[in-house]
């Protein structure tokens, strides 16, 4: 399977909304205007990052990364965002939608002022199609936010990840995990994890 990558382009998001829905099941607060929130989660990610390139397996969109805190200028999608909020404003699971993301943007507040230094990006999203699991596109994909980490002269990463995803992949890859808490998300107690990865010199990235 051939594995590239491009920047994210708008027409993308048709197919990334689904990719995020899939992992955080945003139509749990609102069968109506689930995937138009899990857009704007998708949309609050990429805002203000440096860099946000598609995953593409054969040619086909299957995932994306996001990276921000690096030197150079940023993406700026906020009238877009703002637009999108708009939309399901008056949605009555929007209150519950907002508040957990307050309570989710909070614990990662808390642990990038805890644990992360200036000279490491930030890995603000790392996603993959489910139907793409298993053939090493996530770990190429993970060497390919590092690449562009070092391009822009950080000495590694710090990231955020959840009991919804495959935490084992990144002990695997000899990430270091610095934190850890609880929050409640659509109800439930979602433990939250930080992690740094700060490749050694000798290691073969390629």
């Amino acid at each position: 399977m051939e594995v590239t990558f491009r920047d994210t382009v708008e027409s993308d998001f048709d197919i990334l909304e689904r990719f995020t829905e899939d992992e955080w099941k945003f139509t749990l607060y609102s069968k109506e205007n689930g995937l138009a929130m899990s857009r704007h989660y998708l949309m609050h990610c990429i805002n203000g990052s440096n860099v946000a390139r598609t995953v593409l397996a054969d040619g086909k969109v299957s995932g994306i990364i996001v990276l921000r805190d690096m030197p150079g200028d940023t993406i700026d999608i906020s009238d877009e965002e703002e637009a999108l909020f708009e939309t399901f404003r008056d949605d009555k699971g929007c209150e519950e939608y907002m508040a957990d993301m307050e309570r989710l943007y909070g614990a990662y507040r808390g642990f990038a002022e805890k644990y992360k230094c200036q000279r490491l990006s930030e890995l603000r999203l790392l996603i993959i199609s489910r139907d793409c699991r298993g053939a090493g596109i996530g770990r190429r994909t993970f060497m390919e936010a590092e690449r562009i980490s070092e391009e822009h002269g950080m000495d590694g990463m710090f990231f955020y990840t959840d009991t919804d995803c495959n935490v084992d992949f990144y002990d695997h890859i000899g990430c270091e995990r610095v934190g850890e808490c609880t929050v409640i998300c659509c109800g439930v107690n979602l433990d939250i994890f930080g992690y740094r990865y700060v490749p050694h010199p000798s290691q073969n990235k390629r």
